[in-house]
């Protein structure tokens, strides 16, 4: 979680709280409220704030990065807590302890939605100052320093700016593909560029700068004074939240500070999984007849699919999920991948996919501790022994649990060919290196909203 998300968050915390306050205020008058606020338990502020603020995470409300008019910025929030209110509501339904009252709850949201609308522009308005700004320099003009370069004016944020490119000893004019009037100068200049265009970053293209001395002391006097050094693959990262596979080797991640499995994370999101297995079944075992009906509605055959995937360390394990194709959809063609608008997927099945139905048997390999409910995606055995042999590190996801969600699932559509199974291992990896239960608690919060949105399945 980045400073400004948290910044945000914490004012939206505080306008939460300050909300319930007015809102007493006025509901009561000032010496009533004083009483109602100190008879008034805890727990229905905080399960306001929490529910509130967790809604509007799963709404997009706070991703930055897109650039948004006032009237989308409103109209996210305005959406976020009308589902707030409806979330709440149920609380207070099977909770009656926690109930506020419809008048007080109104008003607050009232005027919540106004102090987190205000606070929101007044915080984009602020973060997109020129004086704020993240101002770069990239050394190397060649074609590393243009992909660079597009990323930056790709990245959908209001403190990028690019100031231009440093010559790297090792290029020549035929090799400098950047716009020349961008150039500001030569590495021994590096001192006096930073000083005139204020950079604040400082990312490396060109390799020749790692051993020699002579630049390595103007890099550290750099970052000493204060401006941040990334090299190519660090850049990707940051912007993308995915690996440059194609510029790791295997030193980078055997010193890279991520790519551990703590035994304590992997203790508690094994606690996790039992706890939200269990809760998952208790809660939609009701409505299996539901789906078991529109499973028989869809074509004749078993309820239940059973298909072999690959999990920890290679190990064969059964997967289970409700059938959305025919029993003999890979008869004639073995195994294949589902396809956009794959014919053998009807319109019940369809739905169910896409809105991930299909998937909630996986709760019972959650359980018996085949798969983890955040991890890459469990693969069959026939496509991982071809893409093995065309994709280097692929096989390193296969160190974690297969997950019923993850960042890869919800960051990238479903992979039905070589290309897109390269580019999601970019986000499985990604999620190795950079594994703890905050990234777990953000992949949950937006898989609740790939749900919603019916993207990710097929």
């Amino acid at each position: 979680m980045n400073f400004k998300l948290k910044t945000l968050i914490v004012g939206d915390i505080f306008f939460a709280a300050i909300s319930f306050y007015l809102a007493l205020n006025f509901r009561f008058g000032f010496d009533l409220a004083h009483n109602e606020l100190h008879s008034l338990p805890v727990i229905r502020v905080i399960l306001f704030t929490i529910v509130l603020i967790t809604v509007a995470y799963i709404f997009d409300v706070y991703n930055v990065s897109k650039k948004k008019n006032r009237f989308d910025v409103f109209n996210k929030i305005l959406q976020s807590n009308c589902v707030g209110f409806f979330v709440l509501s149920a609380l207070f339904f099977l909770n009656p302890e926690w109930m506020i009252g419809r008048g007080l709850l109104a008003i607050t949201l009232t005027l919540f939605i106004s102090f987190q609308f205000a606070w929101h522009i007044i915080f984009r308005s602020v973060f997109g100052m020129p004086y704020l700004s993240e101002h770069i320099i990239i050394v190397g003009t060649g074609c590393d320093a243009d992909i660079v370069a597009m990323m930056i004016e790709a990245a959908e944020g209001v403190n990028h700016k690019l100031e231009g490119f440093i010559v790297s000893d090792d290029c020549s004019e035929d090799t400098v593909v950047v716009p020349h009037e961008k150039i500001l100068g030569e590495m021994e200049q590096l001192l006096e560029i930073i000083t005139k265009v204020s950079a604040t970053k400082i990312i490396i293209t060109t390799p020749s700068y790692m051993n020699n001395p002579f630049f390595q002391n103007l890099l550290l006097n750099s970052k000493l004074l204060g401006v941040e050094i990334s090299d190519v693959p660090t850049y990707f990262e940051s912007v993308s939240e995915k690996l440059m596979l194609e510029k790791i080797d295997m030193n980078s991640m055997i010193y890279s500070n991520g790519f551990k499995c703590s035994r304590t994370v992997l203790i508690v999101k094994r606690f996790i999984d039992i706890a939200v297995s269990l809760t998952g079944i208790f809660l939609t075992l009701p409505l299996f007849p539901i789906f078991i009906l529109l499973v028989k509605l869809n074509s004749p055959g078993p309820v239940f699919y059973r298909q072999v995937r690959v999990g920890r360390l290679g190990s064969h394990f059964t997967l289970y999920k409700f059938r959305t194709m025919d029993v003999d959809a890979e008869i004639g063609t073995g195994a294949v991948w589902a396809a956009e608008n794959d014919g053998r997927i009807k319109p019940i099945a369809r739905f169910m996919r896409k809105s991930r139905l299909d998937e909630l048997p996986q709760l019972y390999n959650v359980l018996i501790g085949n798969m983890s409910f955040i991890g890459p995606r469990p693969e069959r055995p026939e496509f991982v022994r071809k893409l093995q042999e065309l994709i280097p590190f692929y096989s390193k996801r296969h160190f974690l649990k297969p997950g019923l969600t993850g960042w890869a699932q919800i960051k990238h559509p479903y992979g039905a060919s070589v290309e897109e199974s390269f580019e999601k291992l970019r986000y499985d990896l990604y999620y190795f290196k950079n594994m703890n239960l905050m990234l777990d608690t953000v992949i949950l919060l937006k898989t609740i909203r790939v749900i919603f949105s019916q993207f990710g399945g097929r």
